[in-house]
């Protein structure tokens, strides 16, 4: 399996499952709790503040672009308004 095609939630469960890491233990090596970690992966949060965006790709080696590239494929909003 790849990461490809994944919502930001299901990026974040696929690069922590391939580190090996618990949900407990990915918030202790970024200082967050373990239940927003918990909604950050099942999609009722999906934009992390830019510290714990740059956190998260350290600890699960990839980029803070492609973080905030798919946080910002799922927040939509009405440019007219």
């Amino acid at each position: 399996m790849n990461d490809q095609g994944l919502s930001f939630g299901e990026f974040l469960k696929f690069r922590r499952k391939k580190a090996g890491l618990t949900l407990e233990q990915l918030a202790a090596k970024v200082g967050s709790s373990k239940g927003y970690m918990h909604d950050l992966e099942n999609g009722r949060f999906c934009n992390p503040s830019l510290t714990l965006a740059y956190k998260l790709s350290v600890v699960l080696k990839t980029s803070v672009k492609k973080l905030a590239e798919l946080a910002m494929a799922e927040i939509s909003w009405d440019a007219s308004k």
